[in-house]
Order: C-alpha cells, then sequence, then structure tokens
C-alpha cells in the first residue's frame, strides 16, 4: 500500500472509530457507560433520541452557561451523577409542558447522584427543576434555583408516580395550581426528602408538596415518609400546607417549619381530602393562628410545638423517630435534619468547613 493510501486508512479508521464511541467514551451498557464529561456530550444527549435508554455516567461537573439548552427526552436508561454537578440550567418554554433538564423519567428509568444548580426553569405544566414528570427512580439528587409554570409545578420534579429518596430542592417555586418546593403533585413515594425557599401559588400550594394525592384507577397513594419542609408558603387562594397542600395520601414522620398564608390553611397540611397521619409535626410559633391540618381542629397526630421543643430530639423520640439512623439534630439550635445532611455542610461534599462559609457569606449578599 502506498504511503498517502495507507495514512488515509488510519485517518479514516480513526473517524469510525470516534463515531462509535460516541460521548466521550462508553458504548451505553451497564458495564461500559456513556461518560458525559464535558458540554458537547450533554448537548449530544440532548439531541439523540435513540440513546435515552442507555446507561450514563457524569465524570465531572459542567458549566452550562450560554449553552442553548432543551429538555432531554424521556428517558428510559439510568444516569449516574456521581455526585457532580450541572451548573447554570436554563430552559424558557413558558408555552410547553414537561419541561425540565429531563423532559420526563419513565417507569424503569434512574437519575442517582445528580446535582443541578443555577437553575432557571420556565414551562407551563409539568415543570421541575430536575424532571417534568416521573414514574421512575430518583435518588440522592437536588436542584436549587427558580422554577415557574402554571400547573404541576416542583423544584425538582412537576409530577412524581415514581419514587424519590434522599432528595432535596431549595429556591422559588411559582405557579398557579398544584405547586410545591420539591414536587407539585405526588401520587409515589418520597422518603427523606425535604425543601426550602419560597413557594407561592393560588392552588394546592406546599412547602414540600402541592397535592400529595390518589388515584383509584392506578391504585397509587402519595405517600411521604420522614421529609420535611422549610418553606415560605403562600397562596393567593385556597389549600395551603406548610409541607402538604391539599393531601388525600399518607404522611409518616414529618414536619414543617414555614410560614403560610392564604385560605384553607393547615401548619402541616392545608385541606384533608383523605389517606392518613403518623407522628407528624408543625412549629405552632411560626403560624400561630391556624390548625396543623386546615379542616380538622385537632388530629392527634399531627402535632403542634412551639420552635424551643421542636428544637429538642425527645420532642420527636417520645413519638419513635429514629435519631440513629435517619435523623440527627443539634439540640437547642436547630430542628431536625436528615443525618445524610449536615446543615453546616452547604456545598455537601461531606466536610464542613471555610467553604461552606464562604458559599453561606456569598448567597446572604446576594440577598438569597
Amino acid at each position: 500500500m502506498q504511503p498517502k493510501y495507507f495514512i488515509t486508512a488510519i485517518v479514516f479508521a480513526l473517524f469510525l472509530s470516534c463515531i462509535c464511541l460516541g460521548y466521550s467514551g462508553g458504548s451505553g451498557t451497564s458495564a461500559d457507560r456513556y461518560q458525559i464529561s464535558v458540554v458537547a456530550d450533554w448537548q449530544e444527549l440532548m439531541a439523540t433520541s435513540g440513546d435515552l435508554d442507555k446507561h450514563f455516567i457524569l465524570t465531572a461537573d459542567l458549566d452550562l452557561h450560554g449553552v442553548a439548552l432543551a429538555p432531554v427526552g424521556a428517558f428510559a436508561g439510568v444516569f449516574d451523577g456521581q455526585g457532580f454537578t450541572l451548573r447554570n440550567v436554563s430552559i424558557d418554554l413558558p408555552a410547553r409542558n414537561y419541561v425540565g433538564l429531563f423532559r420526563s423519567l419513565r417507569s424503569g428509568g434512574e437519575v442517582r447522584e445528580l446535582g443541578v444548580e443555577d437553575v432557571n426553569i420556565t414551562g407551563e405544566q409539568y415543570v421541575g427543576g430536575l424532571v417534568g414528570r416521573t414514574g421512575g427512580t430518583l435518588t440522592s439528587c437536588y436542584a436549587a434555583g427558580d422554577v415557574t409554570g402554571d400547573h404541576r409545578v416542583g423544584g425538582l420534579v412537576g409530577h412524581n408516580n415514581g419514587t424519590l429518596t434522599s432528595c432535596y430542592a431549595a429556591g422559588d417555586v411559582t405557579g398557579d395550581r398544584n405547586v410545591g418546593g420539591l414536587a407539585g403533585e405526588n401520587l409515589g413515594t418520597l422518603t427523606c426528602c425535604y425543601a426550602m425557599g419560597q413557594v407561592t401559588g393560588e392552588w394546592y400550594v406546599g412547602g414540600l408538596v402541592g397535592e400529595n394525592g390518589h388515584s383509584l384507577y392506578y391504585n397509587l397513594y402519595g405517600t411521604l415518609t420522614s421529609c420535611y419542609a422549610a418553606a415560605q408558603v403562600t397562596a393567593g387562594w385556597r389549600y395551603v400546607g406548610g409541607l402538604v397542600g391539599y393531601n388525600s395520601g399518607m404522611l409518616t414522620g414529618c414536619y414543617a417549619t414555614g410560614q403560610v398564608s392564604g385560605l384553607d390553611v393547615g401548619g402541616l397540611v392545608g385541606f384533608h381530602d383523605d389517606g392518613s397521619y403518623t407522628s407528624c409535626f408543625w412549629d405552632s410559633d411560626v403560624n400561630p393562628d391556624v390548625d396543623g391540618v386546615g379542616n380538622i381542629a385537632d388530629d392527634p397526630n399531627v402535632i403542634g410545638e412551639t420552635t424551643t421543643k421542636m428544637r429538642r430530639e425527645s420532642t420527636f423520640t417520645e413519638v419513635g423517630w429514629d435519631f440513629v439512623g435517619i435523623w440527627d439534630i443539634r439540640e437547642n439550635q436547630t430542628y431536625p435534619f436528615l443525618r445524610e445532611y449536615s446543615p453546616g455542610d452547604v456545598n455537601h461534599d461531606d466536610k464542613v468547613n471555610f467553604l461552606d462559609l464562604a458559599i453561606l457569606a456569598d448567597n446572604w449578599l446576594a440577598g438569597k
């Protein structure tokens, strides 16, 4: 073979090799996951509908500032963020439904160990900081920033009928109906999740979940276990709760501390339709003129306590809360927090150090 043809053959072979590899490496199987390492990899994922049932791994933090983002389609694969973060996530589609970093997560799909920060998401219905609608599994994921929509709007997910575990959202969530700090509407399972920030809407507005509902047709009940909200909740109309706006599901070992305002207001739940409560609390100093559940004068499993008592471990252990494996507290200083997240570990790197103080100072100066 002549030298020039030999060189051409090598270049062509390398070109084909790059095409076959895709992304920054991998083949998309569970044993050889596609690697998302640079912004171009994320853009490829957005544009490649044939890969939405594949396996992915994020290998670095990515800054998406200035990138023209669209929601990744109906994802049915597995995305492992490995604790890395996508920053400056901005999507503005005010007339579109199913808007988030991911449009939707299908049953069997999974996203884990992924954070999205400096979020600015706008859509119409099914709008979330991470996922518009999910029937899959989210584990150890969070979203921080602003989410705006009309119906079924949440800081992390717009609608959930899957499973969320150890997830949280922080920021401002604004909508009309079914608006929640973490999820706008929940028909699935939330375990060890929380939300903080400001939640504003008209109907069915809650610090964690706007409507925790049930579907007789699908035999689904919204279930919240070991969850809390520390969000200011404001509604122009009805069904407003520190944790849940409108409830017909099951709440176990949950609490709320945020101030609520509107009609049909409750320190924990705005309006009870169906479901049950077990060992739940709300801060009666923060909301002194309301009941724990807006339309129930006295439920023994929805307990109003003063701020002082809400900062004592014994208040919660007396009704069976687990302060070994699930909860922790700084006695007389903090409300209970999930053991997975130390309240001083602002950037969630499993350390409490000067960097956390610097981030806190920056946010304070910015008025956040």
